[in-house]
């Protein structure tokens, strides 16, 4: 149901841009926007930060973080995150150059920009595209809500960060939710393959990389305590232990 409720809505987004009956409210309310830029240097900074680091640092380090988990449920999420970023990238493609949208300095050439804008088409916007890609997938896979919830509330920053900086126009970020959406649901219709898949990758990953990593950093730090005794122990006791009768 959320696959086709977000298709159909990617669907009639399409529509809107191609036949430029949404083109007026994206320019007013792009102006609008554009328009605080000046005002509020402190949120434009924010913004700008979230636009630039909030898709590629900031899910890495999440991915990262679960694959090394103990927590089996959260190496799965982060198995269904990597699959997810590589189902993202060609529908993204084809979308944006399909429609062939001009970007907003593109068309409104003395607006605020806060960063240097690219040249590839404007809709669907490719980092809310996959934001919220990653944001369903969490949902479905994550068993942590209050954990998805803070991973939802980031992808809304940066999909809003990207009309706040003038990276796009906001029907572009409206379809980029629609369709990262539907691309995480896509994703989940086939979980019963994807999870035969990740118990025999877990298998490999769990036994042999992670127990191997965790027993040499058991290893190394029971080294640095046993270490960290004898250099308090007195100078007489480290000679009479070492002196033989």
């Amino acid at each position: 149901m959320l696959l086709v409720g977000s298709s159909t809505a990617f669907s009639v987004c399409s529509f809107l841009v191609l036949t430029k009956i949404s083109t007026q409210w994206d320019v007013s309310t792009f102006t609008i926007l554009n328009d605080f830029l000046p005002s509020f240097p402190l949120l434009g900074l924010i913004m700008e930060y979230s636009s630039e680091f909030g898709r590629e640092v900031v899910w890495t380090a999440v991915s990262i973080a679960l694959g090394l988990s103990k927590n089996q449920a959260y190496r799965r999420t982060a198995f269904y995150l990597i699959l997810t970023a590589l189902a993202s990238t060609l529908p993204g493609y084809i979308a944006q150059f399909a429609v062939a949208r001009l970007r907003p300095f593109q068309v409104l050439p003395n607006g605020h920009y806060l960063l240097v804008p690219l040249s590839q088409p404007s809709f669907p916007s490719g980092h809310t595209l996959v934001v919220c890609a990653f944001a369903t997938v969490a949902w479905f896979t994550l068993g942590n809500r209050k954990i998805a919830a803070l991973l939802t509330i980031e992808a809304a920053m940066v999909s809003f960060s990207r009309v706040y900086v003038g990276a796009h126009f906001p029907m572009d970020v409206i379809g980029g939710v629609f369709l990262g959406v539907a691309i995480g649901s896509a994703v989940m219709v086939f979980q019963t393959k994807i999870d035969i898949l990740f118990s025999r990758v877990d298998l490999s990953w769990n036994n042999k990389f992670l127990k191997g990593v965790r027993e040499r950093v058991r290893s190394k730090s029971q080294y640095n305590q046993t270490t960290s005794i004898d250099d308090e122990l007195p100078l007489w006791h480290t000679f009479y232990s070492e002196a033989e009768f």
